[in-house]
């Protein structure tokens, strides 16, 4: 099944289609359409139990008087977490918007959008479906100064790292926001099954990342296959609170 979404106006690639989709047990097109009322955090949608859904982004329609910064946001743990760029939007103007690498909840986790002005109508892309599926995102909401072990192919399975946009476009295979206050040096590692971190398995080199702003990995144009036991290692030079990053992978 191929499942594609517009671009994101004004973050990601413009005009760029979403990743093609598995088949997906009792899949199910939420309709979280709302009209917003209020300022900041806003809840759109919960995960209900034993299902998972995942969160590509949405449409919104701005008809305050004034423009409104608006960008996609996730709750787990009962903390809300930024998951997409920022973009101001213009008064009577729709936007298209989507995360840096979409985000599968687990049941009772949150999507939802954060607006600076209102009224705001927003439709976000959600799809949900089994929990039993081998599709999900793995994530670190703290890190640590050093290599951070942020996804581990499940034993007997294979994987495959999913990407925020169609395989033949460049695109991100892991989030990361650097919310520290201070400029993040990182670097990202798929490491074969029983290895370490190191230069032999590097995905790209070092980059310097602003506070405040989101590092999308190095952009490709395909997935990555992973065998079981193999892990994604991403590397910070600071356990500074609120950075947090996650992937999204399919196992079969």
């Amino acid at each position: 099944m191929q499942l594609f979404a517009g671009g994101a106006g004004g973050g990601g690639a413009t005009g760029q289609p979403f990743m093609f989709l598995p088949f997906l047990t009792n899949p199910k097109y939420v309709s979280g359409f709302q009209n917003v009322t209020s300022t900041g955090n806003v809840s759109l949608y919960t995960v209900p139990s034993n299902r998972r859904a995942i969160y590509f982004g949405y449409s919104g329609y701005n008809y305050n008087a004034g423009s409104s910064s608006n960008y996609a946001i996730f709750n787990s743990s009962s903390t809300w977490f930024q998951a997409s760029t920022v973009t101001s939007t213009s008064t009577v103007t729709t936007i298209q918007k989507q995360l840096i690498v979409p985000y599968v909840g687990e049941a009772g986790e949150q999507f939802g959008i954060n607006v600076s002005a209102q009224p705001f109508n927003v439709w976000p892309f959600i799809i949900e479906f089994d929990n039993t599926n081998g599709l999900k995102s793995s994530k670190l909401l703290t890190v640590a100064n050093g290599d951070n072990t942020i996804y581990t192919v499940t034993s007997g399975k294979t994987g495959m790292l999913l990407t925020s946009q169609n395989p033949q476009s460049s695109a991100a295979i892991l989030a990361y926001f650097n919310g520290s206050g201070s400029s993040r040096t990182t670097k990202l590692n798929i490491v074969p099954n029983g290895g370490s971190a190191g230069a032999t398995n590097l995905y790209g080199a070092a980059a310097t990342v602003s506070t405040g702003t989101f590092w999308n990995s190095p952009s490709i144009q395909n997935s990555i296959s992973m065998n079981a036991g193999d892990f994604v290692s991403f590397n910070t030079n600071a356990s500074t609170a609120t950075q947090y990053a996650w992937v999204t992978a399919l196992e079969y």
